[in-house]
């Protein structure tokens, strides 16, 4: 009923049916909707399935997970079982001894790149437990520590049942679930840390997190200026976006970065720690920018007088030339298609040779056709960039005397700013083909 509505066409391949064929049957559209509640149904009542299944795993302790948490491995005799990991418990267990004295989780996650210690997933696809490229070179994020500081399975417990889905409940998405209804079972595999040890670190990063809540509401009222360079910053080494983060100190006030590390992301495994000042890239910007401006006054000068030199004047009679001569051509090949057809009504043609007498003429006045759209762009392009009217300049001289480093400004003439490291940008510009073809007619007389 919706469909023929709003004018869309259904197709159901599995049922051979096409709305827009008027011999599909009558009784096809029932058969289809019939189908379609007998396999919703029967999706449900397999997620029913598999959810009591796996309801029964959590409260008998078993594990069910893909890849097991990192520090432990599965069971080669039994996979619902962990066991502990030899090669990276010795790791987890510096995580929390350095939490407990005092280490924020970048600080941890710093130290154990500088170390080259193997990233949980990253360990995971050199063992090959993960097929996916992207885990290939991820490396320790702040994140990653957070999440193995806050797992209670290195107590030995068994927490699970923290992200739960239900399609026969319409649960299509996975929620979190509530810490108290958590299913644990304790002691049900060799522990890692104690449990007073995980509890300490909990405290800790209760107060960090408390701590962080109250520096953050204390400094909620100050408004951060425009982002002016928001879409434009990426990661040179990952082509990651890079998101501004803001830092306040007592002595300098609001500080404002950009950084590949964001709450934003949704895949920490991909980034790489490349963090800039913001004020780093304001200076670099204005120092390109008034360069590229002195070159635009000084370009806009020279394009006064480029449309009375002697080699662009030969260039663009020479396309106008080629534009005419073809104008003339097809004008021709129409005379000449609508003498074949009366030489083919009168006889004097056969039909096969009336045909491909037809094709022949039709395919060259199609490339004729191409041919003087492509030099009609051709001219019009040069004639453009060769002028006074070039929109690059005129977009660079608008702004000579304005805020130059306006958000509309850069958008329109940045297309991106790659970072490398926090002292090397990379400046990319939309129009970056429209400079250089005039600097090499000024400095050698070639005409592109």
């Amino acid at each position: 009923m919706v469909f023929p509505v709003l004018k869309v066409r259904f197709i159901a391949v599995n049922d051979n049916y096409d709305s827009e064929q008027l011999e599909s049957s009558a009784l096809q559209p029932l058969d289809t909707m019939i189908k379609g509640i007998v396999n919703e149904a029967y999706a449900k009542d397999i997620s029913r399935k598999i959810f009591t299944a796996k309801e029964i795993q959590r409260k008998n302790g078993l594990y069910y997970g893909n890849v097991p948490p990192y520090g432990y491995c599965k069971d080669p005799a039994d996979p619902h079982h962990l066991i502990v990991n030899q090669e990276t418990a010795p790791t987890v267990r510096e995580i929390f001894q350095w939490k407990l004295e005092g280490m924020g989780n970048f600080q941890i996650a710093r130290l154990l790149n500088e170390r080259n210690i193997a990233a949980p997933m990253r360990y995971q696809f050199l063992a090959g437990a993960v097929k996916a490229p992207r885990y290939e070179n991820s490396i320790w994020q702040g994140i990653t520590v957070k999440v193995i500081l806050s797992n209670r399975t290195y107590t030995g417990d068994l927490a699970m049942g923290k992200k739960r889905k239900n399609l026969s409940k319409n649960l299509t998405k996975s929620r979190n679930i509530p810490y108290e209804d958590w299913v644990i079972t304790e002691n049900t595999h060799e522990a890692i840390i104690s449990r007073e040890l995980f509890f300490e670190v909990q405290r800790i990063c209760m107060q960090e997190l408390e701590k962080n809540r109250a520096s953050r509401h204390c400094h909620s009222d100050i408004d951060s200026p425009d982002d002016i360079f928001a879409g434009l910053v990426y990661s040179g080494n990952t082509g990651l976006k890079m998101y501004r983060t803001r830092n306040y100190y007592e002595k300098h006030g609001m500080k404002y970065r950009y950084t590949t590390i964001s709450q934003r992301d949704a895949d920490y495994s991909k980034c790489s720690i490349v963090t800039i000042k913001e004020e780093q890239i304001r200076e670099t910007l204005v120092c390109i920018l008034k360069k590229q401006m002195e070159l635009a006054l000084e370009l806009n000068d020279y394009l006064d007088t480029v449309q009375e030199h002697q080699t662009f004047l030969s260039r663009k009679e020479a396309l106008e030339k080629q534009i005419n001569e073809l104008a003339a051509r097809n004008k021709e090949l129409t005379s000449m298609q609508a003498d074949l057809y009366l030489h083919y009504s009168e006889g004097l043609l056969t039909r096969e040779k009336y045909l491909a007498q037809k094709e022949e003429y039709r395919l060259e006045r199609l490339s004729s056709e191409n041919r003087v759209a492509e030099l009609k762009s051709t001219l019009e392009r040069l004639k453009i960039r060769f002028s006074p009217h070039n929109p690059y300049i005129r977009l660079l001289l608008e702004f000579y005397k304005g805020d130059f480093l306006s958000k509309d400004l850069l958008h329109r003439l940045v297309d991106k700013i790659y970072v490398y490291d926090s002292k090397t940008l990379e400046v990319v510009f939309k129009y970056r083909d429209e400079i250089e073809p005039i600097l090499k007619f000024r400095e050698s007389g070639v005409l592109q």
